[in-house]
């Protein structure tokens, strides 16, 4: 069954208001979250472009009422941004790690705890954690993204590290660990 014009536009607009209020809070509470917020958003954004350009007819209102929406969802980023500038000028940021693996690592360590008793085992862990991530990109080179469920999920993995890189050089922010 084909879903109408106003079907897609409701369905995206209440999981994308719902989404943002949930990610807005979970933001105001905790700013390790803005990777999340940035990816979840981008991805709506994306989501909502590519339907409204395959629909005939365009509905102008859909428009204006999405940018109306993605307007007062960026308003959490600039007071996130705000604050992480006044714990830059703090220096408030720089606990962590130096590198990007050692963050790999340091959750394979704490996820299983009788690692610790098996040689390697959080460096097998890393490896198989890139590993999986670039399989899953082949995988949808490949098959030309013709499993939006892995697109997707590749889609919310990528900004997330991305974003952790951006926060490394914009305000020389740690990697976690």
């Amino acid at each position: 069954m084909q879903s109408t014009d106003r079907d897609w536009f409701q369905d995206l607009k209440k999981h994308f208001v719902l989404s943002m209020i949930l990610a807005s809070v979970g933001l105001a509470a905790n700013l390790t979250l803005l990777n999340f917020f940035l990816s979840v958003l981008g991805l709506f954004s994306l989501t909502f472009i590519i339907y409204y350009l395959r629909q005939k007819g365009r509905n102008a209102r859909h428009l204006v009422v999405f940018i109306t929406l993605f307007i007062l969802f960026v308003l959490p980023i600039y007071f996130a941004v705000l604050r992480l500038f006044l714990l830059k000028d703090k220096q408030q940021l720089y606990y962590g790690t130096d590198t990007f693996d050692s963050t790999l690592y340091s959750i394979s360590l704490n996820t299983f705890d009788f690692s610790v008793y098996l040689d390697g085992f959080p460096e097998g862990i890393v490896i198989s954690v890139k590993l999986l991530y670039f399989v899953t990109i082949l995988y949808s080179i490949i098959t030309k993204g013709s499993n939006k469920k892995i697109l997707l999920m590749q889609g919310v993995i990528s900004t997330i590290t991305l974003g952790l890189f951006l926060e490394n050089v914009l305000f020389e922010a740690k990697f976690p660990c």
